[in-house]
C-alpha cells in the first residue's frame, strides 16, 4: 500500500487563525480538540487488494470510498517475493528439490484467472456479475480513500514535522507528507492499515457460540442464490420506559414468541429485524460500504476459519427450464439442453478442483517459519467466498434497502422485508 494523496474535508477556518496567531497546534490539545470538530482529512492509498478492501470496509463502512479499480493481474515477481518468501520441499522422495512458496501461490491464482477466462466465452451459462467474483482478490487492485480526523493526523507527527506541516505554507505543505518517504503520518497510516486489514481471528469458544447461536439457521437455507438469509428475532423501542422489547427466536418457546409479538405491536416505535446473512465477500463489501451504521448494524462478521468453512459454493448457473428427457420436446432442442447441462457440470467439476488446490495451498503457505504476509495468503481466495453476518433492518427504512443499485442485494432486501412482514402478521393473528 501508498499514501497518494491527502486533503481537507470540512473547514480549516479554525486551523489558519491558529496559525496566523503562532499557536502551539502540536501540544494545545483544547485548542485541537475545537478544530478536530470542523476538519479532517481525505487520505487516498493505492495498492489495496480487494480482501484488504473488504477489511477497510468493515471499520469505514460508507465512509469508505473506491477512487480507481484496475485490471486483474498477478503481481509483480518482487510484490510476490515480499509476500510469499521462502521455499519448501513438496516432493517426499527429493527433499532437496525445494519450489518457492511465491510460484505456489502464482499457480493458484493461475487456476482462478483461466477459469474465468473461460467462464467470460460462456456467459450464457454464467452471469458477469458472478464471473468476476472468481478471481483471486489478491490480483484485484484498487486505489480507497479512508477519512482521518485532525487529531489523528497532529498527534502522529514529530514536534519537527509539526513545524515542517503546520505553518503559513499550509495546506500547500501537505504535499510534503505524501512526497516524504516516511514520516510520523504515514507510518500510523501504515501501522492502522495492516491492523485494520488483518483476518478475523476469534478464539475457538466464541467462534463456536457464533456457529451455534447466530449462524446455524443458515443451514436449514436451500436454494440456489448468491445470498442466504434467516430471521433471528426482532424488536421495537419502547418511548415511555426507555427500554426494549425483543422477540428472539434461539431458544425461544413459543407463548414467549406470542407475547412479545403482542407487546411489540402495542408500541408505535419502528419495527427492527435483524437477520444472520451469508454474502459472497465481494457483495458483503458493497453492503458495507452502502450503508451507515446507524442505517444497518452489521455486527458478529465471519472469521476467517467460518469463511472458509462456508466453503466454495456455487449454484447460480442459467440452467433450463426445460426436462432434457422430455419426449415432447423437440430432439434438437432437448441435445441443447443436454450439452448446456454438460457445461455447467464440467464447470462445477473445474470450479471444485481449482478450489481444492487452493486449499491444499493455503496449510503450505502458511505452516512455516518463513515471513509471509497471513493477510495475503487468504487474498488468494476468490470474492465468491461466502461470509456471515447479523445484520438489523428498520422497516420504516425499507425503501432504503430496496432502490440498493446492486440488483442481487436489493432483491436480497425485498425477500428479507416480505419475510418479517409474513412473520409478524401470522403471530399477529
Amino acid at each position: 500500500m501508498n499514501i497518494t494523496e491527502i486533503k481537507e474535508s470540512g473547514s480549516n477556518n479554525i486551523l489558519l487563525w491558529a496559525l496566523r496567531n503562532e499557536a502551539d497546534i502540536k501540544h494545545d490539545l483544547e485548542l485541537q480538540s475545537i478544530i478536530n470538530d470542523e476538519l479532517f482529512y481525505l487520505v487516498t492509498i493505492s495498492d489495496v487488494n480487494l480482501f484488504e478492501t473488504f477489511r477497510l470496509s468493515q471499520m469505514y463502512r460508507d465512509k469508505l470510498r473506491v477512487l480507481k479499480t484496475y485490471p486483474c493481474e498477478i503481481p509483480s515477481t518482487n510484490e510476490m517475493l515480499d509476500s510469499f518468501n521462502g521455499s519448501l520441499s513438496l516432493d517426499e522422495d527429493n527433499p532437496d528439490n525445494k519450489t518457492p512458496l511465491h510460484e505456489v501461490a502464482e499457480h493458484v491464482m493461475r487456476n482462478f484467472i483461466n477459469l474465468v477466462k473461460q467462464m467470460e466465452n460462456d456467459d450464457d451459462i454464467i452471469s458477469r456479475s458472478s464471473i468476476i467474483m472468481f478471481l483471486p482478490m489478491l490480483t484485484r487492485k484498487v486505489d480507497v480513500q479512508i477519512p482521518v480526523s485532525f487529531m489523528d493526523m497532529i498527534t502522529s507527527i514529530s514536534d519537527e514535522e509539526a513545524e515542517r506541516y503546520f505553518n503559513n505554507n499550509y495546506p500547500e505543505t501537505l504535499n510534503t507528507i505524501v512526497d516524504e518517504e516516511m514520516n510520523g503520518f504515514k507510518n500510523i497510516i501504515k501501522l492502522g492499515f495492516v491492523k485494520g486489514t488483518s483476518i478475523i481471528k476469534y478464539n475457538k469458544r466464541y467462534d463456536q457460540y457464533l456457529k451455534v447461536i447466530k449462524y446455524n439457521p443458515l443451514k436449514t437455507v436451500d436454494n440456489s442464490k448468491l445470498y442466504k438469509f434467516s430471521l433471528l428475532g426482532f424488536h421495537k423501542f419502547d418511548n415511555i420506559s426507555h427500554g426494549e422489547v425483543r422477540c428472539s427466536f434461539f431458544n425461544g418457546r413459543k407463548e414467549n414468541i406470542v407475547d412479545s409479538i403482542q407487546k411489540i405491536n402495542k408500541l408505535k416505535s419502528p419495527l427492527k429485524v435483524s437477520f444472520v446473512i451469508q454474502l459472497p465477500i465481494n457483495l458483503m463489501m458493497q453492503l458495507n460500504q452502502s450503508f451507515s451504521l446507524e442505517d444497518l448494524p452489521i455486527i458478529y462478521e465471519s472469521s476467517m476459519s467460518s469463511i472458509i468453512d462456508n466453503e466454495l459454493t456455487f449454484d447460480d448457473f442459467v440452467t433450463p427450464d426445460d426436462d432434457p428427457d422430455d419426449e415432447s420436446l423437440d430432439e434438437h432442442y432437448r441435445n441443447d439442453i443436454k450439452n448446456k447441462l454438460n457445461e455447467i457440470s464440467a464447470y462445477r467439476l473445474r470450479i471444485n478442483e481449482a478450489n481444492k488446490e487452493l486449499l491444499n495451498a493455503i496449510p503450505i503457505l502458511l505452516n512455516n517459519d518463513f515471513d509471509i504476509n497471513i493477510t495475503h495468503v487468504f487474498s488468494l481466495l476468490p470474492s465468491i467466498y461466502r461470509t456471515n453476518a447479523v445484520v438489523t433492518i428498520d422497516i420504516s427504512k425499507a425503501e432504503l434497502y430496496t432502490n440498493h443499485y446492486n440488483n442481487i442485494i436489493s432483491d436480497m432486501f425485498k425477500e428479507m422485508l416480505e419475510f418479517a412482514k409474513k412473520v409478524v402478521d401470522t403471530n399477529n393473528s
